[in-house]
């Protein structure tokens, strides 16, 4: 039996997981610092830590590991398979860099810079670009020789290799030749367009296409223009879009500049006796319909060549389908 102010401290920790208690102050007594050995449990310590001394970072990685490695053998065959794994990355790393060429500093020598040309195929100077002429170019559009010596020097001053430079030369080229395309595209169908519209306007004047009024003023159009102006006249027409040009044949691309051109052929040929209008009225023996007559046309061709041409003319034919030239 115990004395009194005193506790029996066999009794309280019966169950042996009560703390000590200090004997004056009733108090429980403070739990016992644990060495730098220590796992932290009183009266155990870690023997690996004891192997690597007060490094605090050291211990701190070492106390991590031995969370899965007890001991010095199972601690080993972790940093072992550790070892492995960044060996393997390492390995992978090296694969996927080999190739890689390194981009010159500022310091680089001039030999290094070579080398780094001549590794990814870059041209020393402007003159090592070689670019092939695309084929079947368009007939408007000639290839440019000094705009291609113009992108050569750029092409060197921005270090593109050869496979790249000729890439950028092919792709600015075809889509050139779409450009073209599309724009003479868009122009033939706008000439188409004008051009009926202005034979529009004629017809309304002259009457049918195939009418005999329409052809004699054709006619008269013609004659004044080539047996006036010429050929150079045709050209400079051509030229500026006030007459088309389909398959060598005169398109009407101005009902205003074809008027023009056949009143003056009627003024300067009148003493050819064609008639301003209806050629038929002057029983004209080219013309196709009643006045049709093959014997009035060998007479005239005979007596009045010229006269014969004229009427030819009117008829909307040509001299040659009656064995003569102009």
């Amino acid at each position: 039996m115990a004395d009194e102010g005193t506790v029996d401290n066999k009794a309280t920790g019966a169950a042996g997981d009560a703390p000590p208690v200090d004997t004056v102050t009733q108090k429980p007594a403070a739990a016992a610092t644990p060495d730098k050995g220590s796992t932290g449990d009183t009266g155990k310590t870690n023997p690996l830590l004891e192997l690597v001394g007060d490094d605090a970072d050291t211990r701190e990685w070492l106390g991590k590991q031995t969370e899965r490695a007890k001991d010095v053998p199972s601690l080993a065959k972790l940093a072992r398979e550790q070892d492995k794994m960044i060996g393997e990355q390492a390995k992978k790393l090296g694969d996927a860099t080999k190739g890689m060429v390194r981009i010159p500093g500022k310091d680089a020598t001039p030999e290094e810079i070579k080398a780094y040309k001549d590794t990814l195929g870059i041209p020393e100077t402007p003159d090592g670009y070689e670019f092939k002429v695309p084929k079947d170019l368009p007939e408007g559009l000639p290839y440019d020789g000094e705009r291609a010596k113009a992108f050569a020097a750029k092409a060197a001053e921005l270090n593109l290799t050869k496979a790249q430079a000729q890439a950028v030369h092919d792709w600015a080229a075809e889509n050139a030749i779409g450009d073209l395309t599309a724009n003479k595209e868009q122009s033939d169908a706008a000439k188409v367009a004008t051009a009926k519209a202005e034979t529009d306007k004629l017809k309304k004047l002259w009457g049918p296409l195939d009418g005999q009024t329409f052809k004699a003023n054709a006619a008269f159009a013609d004659k004044a223009l080539m047996e006036v102006g010429g050929q150079e006249a045709l050209d400079e027409f051509q030229r500026v879009g006030l007459i088309g040009n389909e398959a060598g044949q005169k398109i009407i691309q101005s009902a205003a500049i074809a008027t023009m051109l056949a009143k003056f052929g009627q003024a300067v040929y009148k003493e050819d006796e064609i008639l301003r209008g209806d050629p038929g009225k002057l029983n004209n023996p080219f013309a196709e319909g009643s006045s049709f007559n093959m014997t009035d046309q060998m007479r005239m061709i005979k007596e009045n060549r010229d006269q014969a041409l004229s009427f030819i003319a009117a008829a909307g034919k040509k001299p040659s389908d009656f064995g003569l030239t102009n």
